[in-house]
């Protein structure tokens, strides 16, 4: 964790899980003036032994009164009233406009129905055996739009500008072309909060790249976290949201040590097939480890065929992604417009294949 930065974040947020516990053990709701008037306490003492204390002791009391502001900051937050999300007419007809294109591609209610779900995060048209086959076989992931969604459409974006990489100043163009289509992705898919941590991620890890500067991912972790709940305070009590960090802890804290086995195999001929498999089964092992104990509370079930689920399910999610895109610009393309449109719905075909079986 970074020096400073990263534990400021960190005391804001444990003001607002703090916060959070309170009400939902005691649902009682504390007034919002209440911590900033309590704050006024811890920051006269600290104020009054700085005047009396070296230099350095001065610099510790004001960081611990810094640390001290920004908890009771959080807490006071969460009792923030909460603001009404208005979807623009843009967003609505650029989502109409994907869900229009589909259901011109695919013909299957099922298949365009998760295609739908995972393209722009609307749910509504997947059948109940069709939730349950994917919440059985561990991959329900794919349904709700997750980092996984965000990462492909960076590296796409990221791939198609190429010719942007050249000077300072069109890396720069780069930049914001990226982050902005990331967010306007975002907000046509309604804002979910892994969507959300991950596009506030990969901005703040590529801001500060391009500067220069270093930061851990557990900053970047932190500070997407904080900077949703800010915007909305009841996040941090949605399943969504837990779950998204949930994940990201594993991949943070559990991943490396997982995907380190990799080294025995490395003087292999096909170590990099190997690599890949692994590193496939080792994220989707980190993930269930660290989303374990809130799957069991919110779902009461657990996936037994996660591993599996991904090894398959993965490269199908990632090679249609990629490939939407194309397939909505192609219908004028002679002879390959049109195999290219009928693309994604033989690889949904396949997908959900594999996932009824799995589930079952």
């Amino acid at each position: 964790m970074g020096r400073g930065g990263g534990y400021f974040t960190l005391s804001f947020l444990a003001g607002a899980i703090t916060a959070s516990s309170i009400f939902a053990f005691t649902r009682i709701q504390i007034p919002f003036i209440f911590p900033l008037l309590l704050a006024t306490i811890p920051a006269a003492l600290f104020t009054i032994a700085s005047c009396t204390s070296h230099l350095q002791q001065i610099k510790r009391h004001l960081l611990i009164l810094g640390y001290l502001a920004l908890f009771f900051t959080g807490f006071s937050n969460m009792y923030r009233p909460a603001t009404v999300k208005q979807t623009s007419e843009t967003i609505v007809r650029a989502r109409q406009f994907i869900e229009h294109k589909i259901s011109a591609a695919i013909t299957n209610p099922q298949d365009r129905a998760v295609l739908t779900a995972m393209v722009t995060g609307n749910k509504s048209h997947l059948n109940s055996a069709t939730k349950a086959a994917y919440k059985n076989s561990g991959a329900m992931h794919i349904l709700a739009l997750s980092g996984l969604h965000i990462g492909i459409i960076y590296t796409l974006l990221s791939s198609l500008l190429f010719f942007l990489d050249r000077t300072i100043f069109s890396r720069q163009i780069k930049l914001l072309i990226c982050a902005t289509s990331l967010f306007a992705y975002a907000a046509m898919t309604g804002f979910s909060p892994s969507v959300q941590r991950a596009a506030i991620m990969i901005t703040t890890h590529k801001l500060l790249e391009w500067s220069g500067r270093k930061k851990g991912k557990w900053d970047l972790m932190l500070l997407s976290a904080a900077i949703i709940i800010i915007l909305h305070p009841s996040q941090l009590m949605e399943p969504g949201f837990q779950l998204s960090y949930a994940a990201v802890c594993g991949i943070i804290a559990i991943y490396p040590t997982i995907n380190s086995a990799r080294r025995l195999w490395a003087d292999w001929r096909f170590a990099k097939v190997a690599d890949a498999v692994w590193s496939i089964m080792a994220i989707s092992v980190a993930c269930q480890i660290s989303t374990a104990p809130f799957t069991l509370y919110y779902f009461n079930s657990l996936p037994l065929f996660f591993l599996l689920t991904n090894l398959l399910v993965v490269p199908l999610v990632s090679l249609t992604l990629y490939l939407v895109p194309i397939t909505f610009f192609s219908e004028h393309i002679p002879i390959a417009g049109e195999w290219l449109q009928a693309l994604p719905g033989h690889i949904m075909r396949l997908m959900n294949y594999f996932i009824n079986h799995i589930g079952d």
